[in-house]
């Protein structure tokens, strides 16, 4: 969807700057196309793992999650609670940072090409 697809940089760019302190991204994918949705997933730049198993809103994950709108973004601690959802673009980066006690300073972005 268009709004997904919008919020992808913002995501791809928190991915990059915190995986290595701890952050996990996983997409569940309401798609119908597999190969579309792996082509739009690379254009992007999402390098974490995406669920799909071609059943769209009757996705298992969306299910166990209810998923009932998109985009929908869900923070999840270590313990698997979920303690945010949908939380303001805006305040996103802060409360991963918060979740995974990391100070701005102490958080260098790696490009992933120069790696």
């Amino acid at each position: 969807c268009k709004p997904c697809m919008a919020q992808m940089p913002e995501l791809v760019q928190l991915h990059e700057k915190y995986h290595e302190h701890g952050l996990e991204i996983l997409g569940i994918s309401l798609d119908s196309d597999a190969t579309r949705m792996e082509a739009a997933l690379e254009k992007v730049g999402a390098k974490w793992p995406q669920f799909y198993d071609g059943r769209k809103w009757d996705n298992t994950l969306a299910k166990l999650f209810e998923v009932s709108r998109i985009p929908m973004v869900l923070l999840v601690d270590g313990d698997g609670t979920i303690v945010q959802v949908d939380p303001p673009a805006a305040s996103l980066e802060r409360l991963v940072r918060s979740m995974l006690d990391t100070d701005e300073e102490s958080v260098e972005i790696i490009n992933p090409k120069d790696a």
